[in-house]
C-alpha cells in the first residue's frame, strides 16, 4: 500500500476507476477540480496505491460547504473513497490518519466529517466512530442546511450527520 499526493495524470485513472466501482457519478470534470482544488492550496488529495494501482483516494478541504466547520475554522475530510473490492483491509483508515497527521502538521486542534443515513453509509459510520469521531451536536443538515424538525427531506446523499473529532 502507498498513498501519495494526487498528480494530474492520475485524473483519468480516477474517472475510470470510480464510473465503474461506486456510486459516484464520474466526470472527468470532477477529478480536474479536484486537482485544481488541489493546485491552488484549497484542499491536500492523496490517492492510494496497491500493485501500482490507484484503488481510492481522499481529501482535506481546509473551508468546508459545512456552516459551522466554515465558521469554527474546521477542516473536512471530503470524499474518503476505496474501490468495493479492497475494503475493509484498513485502507481507509489509513487515509483518514494521513489527512487526520496533515491536518496536525498545519496546526489545526479539531477536524470533521460527514455521512449519509442510507445503507451505503454503514461502513463509514462505523469507522467514524471506531476512529474517534462523533457527532457535532447540530442535528442533520440536507444541502448544508439544518433540518427543522418536522420537515420531509429525502434520504439521498445530502442528508448528512456531522462528526468532529480533536486532534
Amino acid at each position: 500500500m502507498n498513498i501519495r499526493s494526487l498528480v494530474k495524470k492520475d485524473l483519468g485513472v480516477l474517472d475510470n476507476l470510480f464510473e465503474r466501482h461506486s456510486r459516484y457519478i464520474s466526470t472527468f470534470g470532477r477529478w480536474e477540480g479536484y486537482f485544481l482544488d488541489y493546485e491552488k492550496g484549497r484542499k491536500i488529495v492523496f490517492v492510494i496505491e496497491q500493485d501500482n494501482q490507484i484503488i481510492g483516494l481522499g481529501s482535506l478541504r481546509f473551508t468546508s460547504e459545512y456552516p459551522y466547520f466554515k465558521e469554527n475554522d474546521i477542516p473536512e475530510i471530503y470524499d474518503v473513497c476505496v474501490e468495493s473490492q479492497y475494503q475493509k483491509q484498513g485502507l481507509g483508515t489509513a487515509l483518514i490518519s494521513e489527512l487526520e497527521k496533515q491536518a496536525r502538521k498545519l496546526g489545526y486542534k479539531k477536524i470533521g466529517l460527514s455521512a449519509g443515513f442510507h445503507q451505503y453509509y454503514s461502513n463509514a459510520q462505523r469507522l467514524y466512530f471506531k476512529l474517534g469521531y462523533i457527532p457535532d451536536g447540530n442535528g442533520a443538515t440536507y444541502n448544508y442546511q439544518p433540518v427543522v424538525r418536522g420537515e420531509k427531506r429525502p434520504i439521498d446523499d445530502q442528508l448528512l450527520l456531522w462528526f468532529v473529532k480533536d486532534l
